[in-house]
């Protein structure tokens, strides 16, 4: 019998002959495997080498390719691959001695999704919305919201002939005021907390904060609806008599704010999105963090008021990397979301219980680069700390959604 486990470390034949390194057999003259080189034969050579040769080299070919096409993989718990054990045992194929463990993450969506979801948007007769539809065929298995689920009607396909309602939030927390401009934030109550310190996110503090927002209740349209509709302030006489409001009235100027606001100036470091639709703002959130992503929000026991808050254990940073898309839900005539990107910021999922026994799961955005924050304004000033020292924190309404990684 031939040892050919010796023969494949032979140091006459091998260069660094112990070493794990596939990479040596990209090198031209390198020694194939089909049997014509004898330092090198796993399948054996001549008459006697093995018959499944050509079709375990097709099925692993086709095995791998798949896997790597369909799926992201990652080793556990943040093992990096100089950590792996490269050891192995003694026997016929020399198996590892320790297993190998990767962790998949799928990132493609399948062409027979895709035709799922084209032909549920077809479907006339089916009583799943097309938001629901999508939303199950991109991100498979991912719980929704409850801040968006209240927003996908069965019924919902066109948008509303009136509309009543105030901004009265507008993008108060798109940029929490930038933190440069002149306009403090006034609260009724001197004692409630809108911002704090990344420390403070530990088992035991407890602060006064209101978790309870009036979020306007307008729901999505599908998104082939909703691009039908202009969305410019160039198209305003045309958006309001769409919804049957007249020009100068309070709904019209809140219409004109919202647009106004998606039609802004970028800030500094920010990637951003008007999202007029579920889908869209999927889309949005999947082409910045990629495919594998997730929606969460603070959501809140009904009845919340302004009370003290105690965080609980299970805090979670929920970006480990640091990335993640941000939208915030605008008072407009059906449910329009403004998404943007951050730099440098942690994210964190904080089970809080109220005074009053009212339990919460809330969304803490950490801000990490506060150096462009003006240190006059109310977030600086309310922690007492100068710009670019320290993270600065605050919660993530309801109704808002951060999109993660998952």
């Amino acid at each position: 019998m031939i040892n050919s486990w010796a023969i494949g470390r032979d140091k006459d034949s091998w260069e660094d002959a112990e070493s794990f390194k596939p990479s040596r057999f990209l090198k031209e003259g390198v020694p194939d495997f089909k049997g014509s080189n004898f330092e090198f034969i796993p399948f054996g050579s001549g008459r006697r080498s093995c018959p499944g040769m050509q079709l375990g080299l097709y099925s692993l070919e086709l095995a791998v390719g798949h896997l790597l096409h369909c799926f992201t993989w990652e080793l556990p718990d943040g093992m990096k691959p100089s950590e792996l054990d490269m050891n192995d045992v003694f026997g016929l194929t020399a198996p590892r001695a320790s297993r190998l463990i990767a962790v998949p993450s799928k990132r493609v969506l399948t062409l027979v999704a895709r035709a799922s979801y084209a032909a549920a948007a077809r479907d006339t007769t089916s009583t799943l919305p097309p938001q629901l539809h999508y939303w199950n065929s991109v991100l498979p298995g991912t719980s929704m919201p409850k801040a968006l689920s209240e927003l996908v009607q069965p019924d919902s396909v066109e948008p509303p002939k009136n509309f009543v309602g105030y901004n009265q939030h507008g993008v108060e927390d798109r940029t929490l005021s930038v933190y440069t401009q002149d306009d403090d934030t006034h609260l009724k109550d001197p004692t409630q907390r809108i911002f704090f310190l990344e420390m403070e996110i530990k088992p035991g503090t407890t602060m006064k904060y209101s978790l309870g927002r009036n979020i306007a209740g307008e729901t999505f349209l599908p998104r082939k609806t909703a691009e039908s509709i202009p969305f410019s302030s160039a198209k305003l006489p045309e958006i309001l008599n769409k919804f049957s409001m007249k020009p100068g009235s309070v709904e019209a100027a809140v219409i004109q704010e919202t647009i106004q606001d998606c039609e802004s100036e970028v800030l500094r470091g920010e990637d951003r999105y008007c999202a007029t639709s579920l889908e869209s703002m999927v889309d949005f959130a999947m082409s910045k963090l990629g495919r594998n992503v997730r929606a969460i929000s603070t959501e809140v026991e009904k009845g919340a008021t302004l009370q003290n808050y105690t965080v609980k254990p299970g805090v979670k940073n929920v970006n480990e990397g640091g990335n993640f898309v941000l939208c915030h839900k605008l008072t407009y005539a059906y449910a329009v979301f403004f998404c943007h990107t951050f730099g440098q910021t942690r994210a964190y999922a904080v089970p809080l219980q109220g005074a009053d026994g009212t339990t919460a799961n809330a969304v803490a955005i950490c801000h990490l680069d506060t150096s462009a924050w003006n240190p006059q304004n109310h977030p600086l000033q309310e922690v007492k700390v100068k710009p670019g020292t320290v993270p600065v924190c605050h919660y993530l309404p309801q109704g808002h959604i951060a999109w993660v990684p998952n």
